[in-house]
């Protein structure tokens, strides 16, 4: 849990759609200044594959980009540079209150930014990018889409400092705070020696979150929700539409499901993962991403990484719970049971 909340603030540029003197319609871009820096054009290969060509403001290629479709169904697109490796790929996207966006990666599957589609004052429409640099907010403490084995855990993403002394102490005591909570980790959890390969019947995950842009902080009920006093206990009580709480520690359970691995990107490779490997998914992280038991430790695979699962035919679904501990007004605390999409504040992709 690191207090980063990503932003959309800093533009990069835009593309609108335009059509040619003879008819032709293409994407013609801009930077953030409003200068024409290159043009994509749809098109259509010898046997029928369509794809976007990508150029460069002298009309030069730099690229393309083809649609795809992962293990589970989502779709995506796929991009490649001028040589025809691949740079990156770029993912439809829609924050639990409706809010579209598509969301860009590069080479190693990282994000890098966002767009969004506009509407000028005079009806034209447009798309805008945005930067994907994680900004500091008082508002909540930002989550990715992984955990560790019954520890703490969170991405230690750290930003520029200004160096004023208010805010090192301001940075000092967040520091404080999340090192009672949550022990720094990475995106792979060794897991201790005498831990067995195979996972135990529920893989505590604390830390991790289901879902793209979820922060801890304050969130505001939409709806009459069960307060319970732990986790898989009794109901306490019940929060009603318009109560506002204040979300300081979430956590995953999950039953693992075995499966072996089909299909893999770069990244999964890189950490390990092969096709052929008997692995046990365990969560979604988001971005369509899963979370992953590998010989004793949870890793986080990409959006193209593809099982066969083992056993009967709904064992192919992942078996999970997240649970959301909670202040409330008065003082006392309690957790919420799936919570996504129930409150407002714990998106920090949508505007509440």
């Amino acid at each position: 849990m690191f207090c980063k909340v990503f932003t959309m603030t800093q533009k990069k540029g835009r593309s609108e759609k335009k059509t040619g003197w003879l008819g032709n319609s293409y994407i013609q871009h801009y930077d953030s200044e409003g200068n024409k820096n290159g043009r994509s054009v749809r098109k259509e290969g010898f046997f029928g594959g369509k794809y976007t060509e990508h150029y460069d403001s002298k009309g030069n290629k730099r690229g393309r980009s083809e649609q795809k479709e992962t293990f589970w169904g989502r779709k995506y697109t796929r991009k490649y540079d001028a040589d025809g490796n691949e740079s990156g790929t770029s993912e439809k996207k829609e924050t639990f209150f409706g809010n579209r966006y598509t969301k860009h990666y590069d080479s190693q599957g990282k994000k890098t930014d966002r767009s969004v589609k506009k509407e000028g004052f005079w009806g034209n429409k447009y798309v805008e990018r945005y930067s994907d640099e994680p900004v500091s907010s008082g508002g909540g403490s930002s989550l990715r889409g992984d955990g560790r084995f019954y520890s703490a855990s969170s991405y230690d993403r750290r930003s520029k400092s200004s160096g004023k002394g208010f805010r090192i102490i301001l940075v000092a005591a967040i520091i404080l705070v999340i090192w009672f909570f949550s022990k720094g980790s990475r995106t792979i959890y060794n897991i201790s020696a005498d831990m067995t390969a195979s996972p135990p019947e529920v893989v505590a995950a604390t830390g991790a979150c289901p879902f793209e842009g979820c922060q801890l902080g304050k969130w505001v009920a939409r709806e009459t929700i069960p307060v319970f006093e732990q986790i898989d206990g009794q109901q306490l009580h019940s929060l009603h539409s318009g109560d506002v709480v204040h979300a300081v520690l979430a956590e995953i359970r999950a039953i693992p499901q075995k499966a072996r691995i089909t299909k893999t990107y770069r990244t999964d490779e890189e950490q390990g993962l092969h096709v052929g490997d008997i692995v046990y998914p365990l969560y979604p992280l988001g971005e369509g991403a899963v979370a992953i038991w590998d010989n004793g430790n949870i890793v986080e695979g990409s959006m193209d990484l593809a099982f066969d699962f083992e056993g009967a035919s709904e064992s192919d679904t992942l078996v999970w719970t997240w649970w959301v501990k909670v202040l409330l007004a008065d003082g006392s605390a309690g957790w919420l049971q799936n919570p996504q999409g129930r409150l407002g504040g714990m998106d920090s992709l949508s505007v509440d």
